[in-house]
């Protein structure tokens, strides 16, 4: 049976299937101002995914005539003018929305499934097939669920952890690391500013904790519910050497909301929580950031270190969600830079569709 997201799913693909005319001409422009430029140099420029980027340049290389021409590792603009062919997107997009309506029509279809299908295809002997749902309604599959099944379901999401892997680089390019960290002034890569392996204990909204630290966050508080399955989560962590205190990601917008937890969690823990980490300059939400660039140079300049702390042993970092890792890169980064050996990134959900 279909439901309501499916439909939102459906609509989503049909106007994402296309790329948007103003990112198009956003792109263009960048490649001709740079007359020569490769994957990495568009990034700083556009401030939208680097997959996106390389979907607008898939398209337009396989246009007729096509508005940019790939010499080596380089993309330059052609002579040809480009406008985006809106009538054969228009009917590209019907058919898809035909083809939705007839899958409706499908789940919706009284009579026999086979012989709908088979019509569908232009089959000249289609006939009942005797064995589907509507033929054979006893056969059908049972669409109640135990009780029991539910539960398993549930624990099995209460306890699946998502690893929060470091990043191998600060940069797509060195280049581009010394654009996006100004102030800081990361290098490319220095595997000793790296964090260690962390673990966040959900996925935004899946059904177990990820419903709750949602709903702590559309709330402003984090229940004290998740403080056992967080020390759970972290003593099931293997560790070279296990942190001895604990301190967390700041926010401008919520000051309270992951200090308060990372206090109550410190203290179920039996480890002394810092406020070692401070906004030094607010900036957008990490959210509005489309692109590795622009999300890491957002956050150059963003924090600061309180030097009046001692930092010579492991910690925890704690923040609520993470998505792109490039809150916990810089902030690990600043406080290794400060003498901590090692830092472990811990977080309540995750946000990244890579789970």
């Amino acid at each position: 049976m279909l439901g309501t997201e499916d439909a939102k799913i459906q609509q989503y693909f049909i106007d994402n299937a296309f790329p948007k005319e103003q990112q198009i001409n956003q792109l263009l422009q960048v490649i001709e101002e740079k007359d020569g430029c490769r994957l990495s140099d568009l990034e700083p420029e556009v401030n939208f995914s680097s997959g996106k980027i390389k979907e607008i340049i898939k398209f337009l290389s396989i246009e007729n005539p096509s508005p940019i021409l790939k010499d080596g590792n380089q993309y330059f603009r052609t002579q040809f003018d480009y406008q985006l062919p809106h009538e054969k997107i228009e009917r590209l997009n019907n058919v898809k929305q035909q083809e939705w309506e007839r899958l409706n029509q499908y789940h919706s279809e009284t009579s026999c499934l086979m012989a709908f299908l088979s019509a569908e295809l232009d089959d000249p002997e289609s006939g009942q097939c005797g064995k589907c749902e509507n033929c054979h309604p006893q056969g059908k599959l049972p669409t109640q669920i135990s009780n029991e099944l539910v539960l398993k379901a549930n624990d099995y999401l209460r306890h699946r952890y998502i690893q929060i892997k470091p990043r191998a680089t600060f940069a797509s390019s060195g280049d581009n690391a010394r654009l996006a960290f100004a102030q800081y002034g990361f290098p490319y890569k220095n595997s000793k500013l790296k964090f260690e392996p962390g673990m966040a204990l959900s996925s935004w909204k899946d059904g177990g904790w990820g419903d709750l630290v949602a709903e702590g966050k559309k709330c402003g508080q984090f229940s004290h519910d998740l403080i056992a399955p967080m020390v759970k989560m972290i003593n099931s962590i293997e560790y070279e050497e296990r942190p001895t205190w604990l301190t967390y990601i700041p926010s401008p917008r919520h000051p309270n909301l992951v200090k308060n937890f990372a206090y109550a969690l410190a203290k179920a823990l039996g480890v002394e929580c810092k406020d070692n980490i401070y906004v030094a300059t607010e900036r957008p939400p990490q959210k509005t950031m489309e692109n590795t660039f622009h999300q890491s140079k957002n956050l150059d300049g963003a924090f600061g270190i309180d030097t009046t702390q001692g930092y010579a042993a492991p910690v925890w970092l704690l923040d609520d969600a993470v998505d792109s890792r490039w809150t916990f890169t810089v902030a690990a980064a600043l406080l290794k830079l400060h003498g901590v050996p090692k830092v472990v990134p811990i977080a309540l959900t995750s946000t990244s569709s890579k789970n």
